[in-house]
């Protein structure tokens, strides 16, 4: 569960850094990625699950519902960032065409 979204974290890192910037951008980004997505998943989902109330919910139905916002903000954030991505690809293929 974990994995994947690090792999789509470090896709999209890539896509936004010059060849030479490649290596530090992951890096760095994977410091935050550990950092930050590790200690929520531990102590974040665990409190929950053990009773802290989160959108007025306590237990596994506020953990739930806590993963839900997390996806749809994700799936929010994504589509952001495919819809200018998308609109890019005709110009990239008449470019490659042309050569």
């Amino acid at each position: 569960m974990v994995f994947g979204p690090q792999l789509l974290i470090g896709v999209a890192a890539v896509g936004f850094v010059s060849k030479k910037a490649i290596s530090a951008a992951d890096g760095i980004k994977e410091t935050f990625v550990y950092l930050v997505g590790d200690s929520f998943v531990k102590l974040g989902l665990g409190m929950m699950a053990d009773g802290h109330s989160i959108f007025g919910m306590t237990g596994w139905a506020g953990t739930f519902a806590a993963l839900d916002a997390a996806a749809i903000g994700c799936i929010a954030i994504m589509a952001v960032v495919a819809v200018p991505e998308e609109k890019k690809i005709p110009s990239i293929v008449k470019r490659a065409i042309s050569r």
